[in-house]
């Protein structure tokens, strides 16, 4: 008996023991993965007197990455925003694809939400993000391959041939550097192949991998912002755009209303109806965004906080309204994190109400003959506006203490006193989508070949693959431009290739389970063109003016001959090239000023295309200001009344003495389709023709309307506006 208790006692111990290390076990084989992720082991043993030049190798990648990774938080992710197609027009910030944080500042964010579709759309918009995707295998263009290749670039700069060890050791390098950055929960670690010839005394020795670690919790930032962005663009919530409408419809209240009231209703007279000033109104909602976006918080963030009065729940029902919450299983721990938003008042903003006669705000009025003729003024305005919103998330603790920060921006849109309906909203980010999962490229072998449009090969080719509306990175082809690789499975997918400099159609490709195959793909090479501005006047048809009227049929035509950008004048050259399912985006920005010259690459294929003239105004220039003056306008209000009912209402006299935009051109499918360049176009030179108003021509109120005219000629005198290539 007292044997069997023992045993039972015994076997007791064994399966404890066997539980405890199956939960070890798992718990390892979790995090193995991980670990595998963030250290990919250096292989190679170096002896001790050699390991000072592999020590600063490895401590230039640690700078070098480092520095990369500040740039990709500085700008939303992308360590270069301009080649990654971030667009920021300093004047039109929602006509881009991201903003510039302070003029001159050279700090662009991008858009991680954004309406692609011009200012004026209403109904169904085109949406985008410019969110890039954190890990190679989420997709091309992702955070981990920007920042191999700016390694790549940049760590010779630190590396100075060296010369440290010039009297201690002769290093030759006898092969290219390559960089595999891997960003995870840990930190960032950067493994390096990059072989060198060690020598000293008559002693030779390969040195050829690297490893360096970087304690930043830079997917954390990244998360962190992509649920922010989540939070407020929730279709239930929209929370800046119904931030927006509250503090427009709070400072539209009263008899005298700073800006014209959302829902002012009808007021009965026959006096002068109120008149604002659009850009006046403009000023004023910029002032007053300006001063209640940097209030929102985000609730448990370092800087987040509830703030209670007692005995006055008015200020506590308000200010409380601008709390943002990050629901999360479990709650996020923002301990080390103040999370900011801000609406910078040089960000000029999309603004339209469609009761504005030019820049003048005005309600509509009515007779009403019920009876008697009573005035009858409606004070319902209708707000369509964008602006950008920028989120800056700094964590004190990264960098052991050092502090990082990382910032995006995203856009604003209210269309009829209504956030605006964006079904597609931001795109998920924080985990890889299947179809790019490397355990899903479950295709035979793939031989894929890149060649030049002359049939030379074209090595270190990046190759995508994509499917409906998915995409992810493949690989690059060798230096002899070939790459072996399996692929998803997918009928009717698209393969692409891009390399700087080079730009390529994409090639319809199907797989199948286990099916091998081969394609080319053919690259045209990117032609640099020299690119100069003109402004093409804008004149004012003859027409004569009744001063104690409002005249509409005012009528202008553009001039045919260009003439120089003055050196008040500066104009905006924006060309998108129309993409393909599954293509790269490939874009150009040029700014002119005065009769400057700039460099300006272009490929065959169709091109959106976009342009705006600006004239700066002040002491010293060539047009110090203009003044249009006040003058009382009458209108008949029951034209069916002989002799009744005349009103007049005083128009103010106000100057444009900053800047003033003179034209704008937009060849694309919404005015009369895109521009087509050819290899015949494409010789040495291009010249842009820009339509500008003749400022002599702009004397009166009615004049400002002149840019309905020029918007106008988009359509009507497309020949004249086609840049002019030779």
């Amino acid at each position: 008996m007292r044997w069997g208790v023992r045993g039972q006692v015994t076997l007791f111990v064994i399966l404890g023991i066997f539980i405890l290390a199956l939960i070890g076990l798992t718990i390892y084989m979790k995090s193995v993965p991980q670990q595998e992720q963030l250290q990919k082991e250096v292989t190679e043993v170096i002896p001790g007197e050699f390991q000072p030049v592999k020590q600063f190798v490895e401590r230039c990648v640690f700078e070098i990455g480092k520095e990369a990774l500040v740039k990709a938080g500085q700008h939303g992710g992308h360590v270069d925003p301009v080649k990654s197609g971030v667009i920021s027009i300093p004047e039109f910030p929602t006509q881009g694809s991201g903003v510039e944080l302070a003029p001159g500042s050279n700090i662009d964010l991008p858009y991680w939400f954004y309406m692609r579709s011009s200012d004026s759309c209403k109904n169904n918009c085109v949406f985008d993000s410019l969110r890039p995707p954190l890990s190679r295998i989420q997709g091309a263009n992702s955070v981990e391959e920007q920042v191999d290749k700016y390694i790549e670039e940049h760590v010779n700069a630190c590396l100075d041939g060296f010369k440290p060890f010039k009297d201690q050791f002769a290093v030759k390098e006898t092969g290219k550097i390559k960089v595999t950055t891997t960003i995870a929960d840990e930190g960032v670690s950067f493994f390096v192949k990059y072989p060198l010839e060690v020598s000293r005394n008559k002693i030779r020795q390969q040195v050829s991998e690297y490893q360096a670690q970087l304690p930043l919790n830079f997917k954390e930032m990244y998360d962190v912002s992509s649920l922010i962005l989540e939070a407020v663009q929730d279709r239930n919530i929209r929370f800046f755009e119904r931030l927006t409408l509250s503090v427009i419809g709070a400072y539209g209240l009263g008899k005298d209303p700073l800006i014209p009231p959302m829902e002012g209703g009808t007021r009965l007279g026959v006096g002068s109806p109120k008149i604002w000033e659009k850009r006046k109104v403009i000023k004023e909602i910029q002032s007053l965004l300006a001063d209640n976006i940097p209030v929102v918080d985000v609730l448990g963030s370092l800087n987040g906080q509830i703030v209670l009065l007692e005995n006055n729940p008015t200020f506590n029902g308000i200010y409380n309204n601008y709390h943002i919450t990050l629901d999360t299983i479990p709650p996020l721990n923002l301990d080390s994190k103040s999370i900011e938003f801000d609406y910078l008042d040089w960000w000029p903003m999309y603004l339209d109400l469609p009761q504005a006669k030019g820049e003048i705000i005005m309600p509509d009025s009515v007779m009403s003959l019920f009876l008697i003729p009573i005035g009858i003024q409606n004070f319902d305005f209708t707000y369509d506006m964008s602006f950008p919103v920028a989120v800056r998330i700094h964590d004190v603790d990264s960098l052991n203490g050092e502090g990082f920060t990382f910032q995006y921006a995203f856009e604003v849109n209210v269309r009829n006193n209504r956030p605006m309906e964006s079904f597609s909203g931001p795109e998920g980010a924080l985990q890889g989508s299947l179809f790019c999962d490397a355990n899903k490229r479950n295709s035979g072998k793939v031989r894929i070949q890149t060649k030049s449009v002359e049939g030379k090969p074209l090595g270190e080719v990046a190759v995508s693959f994509s499917c409906a509306d998915e995409s992810c990175f493949i690989g690059r082809t060798d230096e002899f431009g070939f790459l072996e690789t399996s692929l998803p499975i997918c009928m009717d997918g698209l393969l692409s290739g891009s390399k700087e400099d080079f730009y390529g159609p994409n090639l319809k490709f199907s797989t199948g389970l286990g099916e091998a195959g081969s394609a080319t793909l053919v690259l045209d090479r990117i032609v640099p063109l020299e690119a100069s501005a003109l402004r093409l006047p804008v004149k004012k048809k003859p027409f004569k003016y009744e001063l104690d009227k409002w005249n509409d049929g005012i009528e202008w035509e553009l001039t045919s001959s260009g003439v120089p950008l003055r050196k008040d004048e500066k104009a905006v050259v924006v060309l998108e090239r129309v993409q393909g399912a599954g293509e790269e985006p490939f874009l150009q920005v040029l700014q002119f000023e005065g009769d400057e010259k700039h460099e300006l690459k272009l490929t065959p294929g169709l091109y959106n295309y976009e342009a705006y003239t600006f004239v700066t105004f002040g002491p010293g220039l060539p047009v110090e200001k203009i003044v249009l003056q006040n003058r009382s306008v009458c209108y008949d209000t029951a034209p069916l009344i002989p002799f009744c009912c005349d009103e007049c209402a005083e128009i103010p006299a106000f100057e444009l003495n900053e800047s003033f935009m003179e034209g704008n051109v937009k060849l694309e499918s919404s005015t009369s389709g895109p521009i087509e360049v050819t290899s015949g176009n494409l010789g040495k030179k291009v010249v842009f023709g820009l339509p500008g108003v003749d400022l002599t021509d702009v004397k009166y109120h009615e004049d400002l309307l002149v840019m309905q005219a020029i918007e106008n000629m988009s359509v009507s005198s497309r020949a004249a506006l086609l840049p002019r290539f030779s």
